[in-house]
């Protein structure tokens, strides 16, 4: 079953810096599927958005769902 965004969900958001996934919360979610991220930077406070070594193949810059374990 394929996930769908909402608000409230919690995601990975791979930074640019450091190469690491941060936790986001989706805050928005726009008609044509773009959406709007907190994202929890433990040393630098939050801010919005406009390689993962947990999961491999993702982009900077861009979130995903969590990996199950």
């Amino acid at each position: 079953m394929e996930q769908k965004p909402s608000i409230g969900r919690i995601v990975h958001y791979v930074q640019y810096e450091g190469n690491k996934c941060r936790a986001a919360i989706i805050t928005d979610v726009e008609d044509d599927g773009t959406v709007g991220l907190y994202v929890m930077t433990p040393d630098r406070g939050a801010h919005s958005q406009n390689e993962c070594p947990y999961d491999d193949g993702h982009t900077y810059g861009t979130w995903h769902w969590p990996t199950r374990t």
